[in-house]
């Protein structure tokens, strides 16, 4: 439905404001030649309402010059054309290039401010997505979108908006990098203790560097603490795997497919269910002190509870997660097994399947798990607890922040509330 605009305000159309609109390319993948480099790369999928400071792949300047990848100056807003992502918006906060499904708006600036043309564009997701065009897939187009129409008030107006909406962006963006430097930390601590076995003697002394005795693991051809044990994902003293099952339940939950997870963050709590309407997939009730990671093949999604998450019983999660109950002083320790590029690299390795590889309870038992005794894994958590727990509330302002960015959005751009200078 169109409101009625303030006489100061136009319904114009993006290319009228734009001094450029223009898709990018991709390099023929097989030239190796033509990737590994230090230009940025955008894929669409990376396109998902939010601000782009890396990307997933670099190319090199062969392959920028090889294919129909162009330069994308700084703060100029990205619309997904076609695939998952297909409407979603972006701004980068590098010059990158991206694929041919990406369309590239670069701005006029005397008419028109890039922090609001992303906001306006972010509020006409749904429209967008029912304008695509396309049977395999939905595809929007660089002509579509040129000639797409939004509300656009007086510059003035334009900053005033984005900037209310942005200072919600930038404590969600402040979260994200936190919650970054804060895993980051755990994981040196995890392999200090676990990787390099330098946690601390009863001296206070690191262990291995220490002289600690070590002994030679068959299993894992290598060396471990002397009292440490070695049992296996699906059968161990550390963690049970969490069978599939929903209780009856009133009302609605929060519906989690996998692709409202990405990589370790839940980025999207608006699929909800109720009991007799859940899709069969939707039959995995999450608990307090458990770790998840997706079962299937090249898929890095994990997520973990621990005793603070009291919204968990609000969630329910896909049967393609596999979920581990964890001895309270072992959630923070498993969750760095499973979160792990070693413990990636052996679930692609017994995945297996017909047409959908993934990881099933008898493969689990096919990738060991390293049992440290009980007074390392009560000092791991007593040093890590804090990290995690600090995460997890991170997570839930930003969700916070999120709804009330998102509740506020459609009133700002149709100016049903005012933004105040």
């Amino acid at each position: 439905m169109k409101h009625t605009l303030p006489k100061e305000w136009q319904r114009v159309r993006l290319g009228d404001i734009a001094l450029k609109i223009f898709s990018g390319g991709t390099p023929q993948s097989t030239k190796e030649e033509y990737y590994q480099g230090n230009i940025p790369w955008l894929n669409t999928g990376e396109v998902k309402n939010t601000r782009i400071y890396q990307t997933e792949k670099y190319i090199t300047e062969l392959g920028l010059q090889n294919s129909s990848a162009k330069w994308v100056k700084i703060d100029s807003v990205i619309i997904a054309l076609y695939g998952a992502t297909a409407g979603k918006v972006a701004i980068n906060k590098i010059p990158l290039t991206t694929n041919q499904a990406c369309c590239n708006i670069i701005l006029n600036s005397k008419k028109a401010y890039y922090e609001y043309i992303y906001y306006a564009i972010s509020n006409a997701y749904l429209h967008l997505f029912s304008l695509a065009s396309g049977t395999a897939r939905s595809n929007l187009s660089v002509s579509l979108i040129a000639d797409y129409k939004i509300p656009l008030p007086p510059l003035a107006a334009q900053n005033n908006i984005a900037r209310i909406l942005s200072v919600l962006d930038s404590k969600i963006e402040l979260n994200n990098r936190i919650n970054k430097e804060l895993e980051n930390l755990a994981k040196l601590l995890y392999t200090r203790y676990f990787v390099e076995f330098n946690f601390p003697n009863e001296q206070g002394k690191p262990y291995k560097s220490s002289g600690g005795a070590m002994v030679y693991n068959e299993t894992l051809k290598r060396e471990i603490p002397k009292d440490w044990e070695v049992e296996n994902i699906e059968t161990n003293s550390l963690a049970s795997i969490i069978q599939a099952k929903i209780d009856t339940f009133t009302g609605e939950k929060i519906y989690l497919p996998t692709s409202a997870i990405q990589n370790d963050v839940i980025v999207d709590l608006s699929n909800t269910t109720t009991f007799e309407t859940r899709e069969s997939r939707a039959n995995m009730q999450p608990i307090k002190d458990s770790v998840w990671f997706a079962k299937m093949k090249d898929s890095k999604k994990y997520i973990y509870f621990g005793d603070y998450s009291n919204s968990i019983y609000s969630l329910i999660l896909l049967t393609g997660m596999c979920g581990l109950s964890c001895k309270h002083n072992a959630l923070e320790y498993m969750w760095n097994v499973i979160s792990s590029n070693e413990f990636d690299v052996m679930k692609n390795a017994f995945a297996n399947g017909s047409t959908q590889q993934a990881i099933n309870e008898k493969t689990l038992k096919l990738i060991p798990l390293v049992i440290p005794n009980e007074s390392v894994l009560d000092d791991f958590h007593a040093k890590t607890y804090a990290i995690y727990k600090q995460k997890y509330l991170n997570q839930q302002e930003s969700h916070i922040l999120s709804n009330y960015r998102d509740f506020l959005l459609p009133l700002l751009m149709n100016n049903q509330v005012e933004a105040l200078g």
